[in-house]
């Protein structure tokens, strides 16, 4: 169920305009080119400014940032930013061993998500996934918040090791999760949320 019929208001719509021009060549490009995109995204993600927060926790180990604060409607707004990347060298997992074909089938599969229910999950090579997540869900409870139900915004890119639960190479992500009467106090505000998020 689409978090239209949720909220009851069928007017809203979210989208995007993307393109990643993944097929020109110039003298000037590095080898490889598509993973060096992805390295930007990560540094990208690691500067970001929180929409909603001040992202002023951060998480080392986990290579995240996250932020919270309570919303005037009960209940608290907490936003999350990923820049995970496996960068221990010689392991299958780490990121130096990703074959610059790959990164560039998970760049194309990013560029190609829209609206606010596209999840992908799909082999891109011999022994990589990727899952590739645009999405507006809602949950009844979320794992550490307030006892209430939220609408959880999501922009990500996942590249695992051996199948669609395998080890993780590199997963950018944002994600806002928002208590339900939030959203639906501030229809407007939150129309283009998406929109916002995408560090693409």
């Amino acid at each position: 169920m689409s978090w239209f019929t949720i909220i009851k208001n069928p007017k809203l719509r979210a989208g995007s305009k993307v393109t990643t021009n993944l097929s020109s060549t110039s003298d000037n490009q590095p080898d490889e080119p598509c993973k060096k995109k992805l390295l930007e995204y990560r540094e990208k993600l690691k500067k970001i400014k929180g929409l909603l927060t001040n992202l002023d926790t951060e998480s080392y180990p986990f290579e995240e940032r996250e932020g919270e604060r309570e919303s005037k409607f009960g209940g608290t707004i907490k936003e999350e930013v990923d820049y995970y990347i496996h960068g221990t060298e010689g392991e299958e997992e780490s990121f130096s061993a990703l074959p610059e074909d790959v990164a560039c089938k998970a760049l194309k599969m990013l560029s190609g998500i829209s609206g606010d229910s596209t999840t992908i999950n799909k082999q891109i090579g011999d022994n990589y996934w990727c899952e590739v997540t645009r999405t507006i869900t809602s949950k009844d409870r979320v794992y550490g918040l307030d006892d209430m139900k939220y609408l959880v915004f999501t922009i990500a890119l996942t590249i695992m090791v051996d199948n669609g639960d395998g080890p993780v190479v590199f997963s950018p992500a944002h994600r806002i999760l928002l208590p339900f009467d939030e959203v639906r106090g501030n229809i407007k505000d939150y129309n283009l949320l998406l929109d916002k998020m995408d560090w693409r």
